[in-house]
């Protein structure tokens, strides 16, 4: 009978043990996967980034191109009877240097996301049990000027 019990002991430690050990993978690999969101997240924030900038570049030079002709316009009517144009470029290259600033607060957001998102990753992969299972760590996005 005592033989029984401890049977039934060693398999029920063996149940926990492999229930742990399932558990704690599980958790690395969704773990990973959100390292793994978190870092597209950046690319489409940056994509988003350099599509604002080409915005920028189209509308000044399309401002600057109307702006000089409806100047050399208004240089060539006599001055006195002209009314002169409402000139409206520099307001929106004004609002596309807004939303420039703001994807690039978005990116500083994404990569701090990522960050966060990596540490947890790594501590899980560096403590016990992960480090028996030998899991790669990641790398943290580092700001300008550190190592």
């Amino acid at each position: 009978m005592t033989a029984q019990i401890i049977a039934i002991a060693i398999i029920i430690v063996l149940l926990i043990a492999i229930a742990q050990i399932i558990s704690y993978t599980n958790k690395a690999v969704i773990l990973e996967e959100y390292v793994y969101n978190s870092y597209f997240n950046i690319k489409i924030a940056i994509q988003n980034r350099g599509k604002l900038i080409n915005s920028l570049i189209d509308a000044a030079k399309a401002y600057l191109e109307h702006e000089n002709k409806t100047f050399t316009e208004v240089a060539n009517i006599d001055a006195l009877f002209a009314k002169y144009p409402e000139l409206r470029g520099v307001s929106i290259i004004s609002n596309l240097m807004a939303d420039i600033k703001s994807a690039e607060a978005s990116i500083v957001a994404t990569k701090a996301i990522y960050n966060n998102t990596v540490t947890n990753y790594n501590i899980c992969t560096k403590t016990f049990p992960g480090c028996i299972f030998c899991m790669a760590t990641k790398k943290i996005f580092q700001r300008c000027g550190e190592n």
